[in-house]
């Protein structure tokens, strides 16, 4: 490769490299910004180019060293075998966390179906899934997650009228609100750790024991 068409070659990856950043921290916290970063490079070195072609890893190395996550007094190799070690915590962590809130939720699920019985939005319908009112949201809230068939809570998307209804029905319009309220709070984030799913989990793994199945 001729030095001209070289030093083309790290003008276009330097290139898509700061467009991809600008477009993965546009909108973002200081703290999500880094972790974008981190994780862009990640992909560079990982999955987008993983033969990790000494061009791709020299430029990546020089992000990290930019970013003023590591120490500028570290050499290359060893910037590169601290992000990895970094960079590897960090998705040993989130998938320990989104594996405690699968069990949770398994739990969870299963105690609701089991309370419920039957699909509460259709005369019936057997409690196939444990479906939410409030969709994406309050995912451990008794009242906004009830016993529905696959037909109310997938193909009617949860069948909400007749949801909202049989809740108001049950628990009363002031409890109602106060869920409506709750899920206003939630979008601002629901922020749970390990522990708290492991409590949440085991909370109705006892509930469950209760329930005539």
């Amino acid at each position: 490769m001729s030095i001209g068409k070289f030093f083309a070659a790290i003008g276009v990856i330097s290139n898509f490299i700061k467009s991809r950043l600008t477009l993965f921290t546009k909108h973002s916290s200081p703290r999500t910004k880094a972790t974008s970063r981190w994780f862009f490079v990640y992909c560079i070195l990982k999955e987008r180019h993983p033969r990790q072609s000494s061009l791709s890893k020299a430029i990546a190395i020089s992000i990290i060293s930019s970013s003023g996550l590591v120490s500028r007094s570290y050499c290359p190799i060893q910037t590169y075998h601290i992000f990895q070690n970094y960079t590897m915590k960090k998705i040993s962590r989130k998938s320990s966390l989104a594996n405690a809130k699968k069990k949770a939720w398994i739990a969870f699920s299963k105690y609701i179906r089991s309370r419920d019985k039957t699909c509460v939005t259709c005369p019936t319908g057997r409690a196939e899934n444990a479906g939410h009112f409030w969709h994406g949201l309050l995912d451990f809230d008794e009242i906004n997650i009830n016993g529905q068939c696959v037909r109310c809570n997938k193909w009617l998307s949860g069948n909400l009228a007749v949801y909202s209804t049989y809740l108001i029905n049950k628990y009363g319009t002031k409890a109602f609100k106060k869920l409506e309220e709750r899920k206003f709070k939630a979008k601002s984030g629901e922020i749970r750790s390990i522990d708290d799913y492991q409590k949440i989990e085991q909370k109705y793994i006892r509930k469950l024991s209760t329930v005539d199945l």
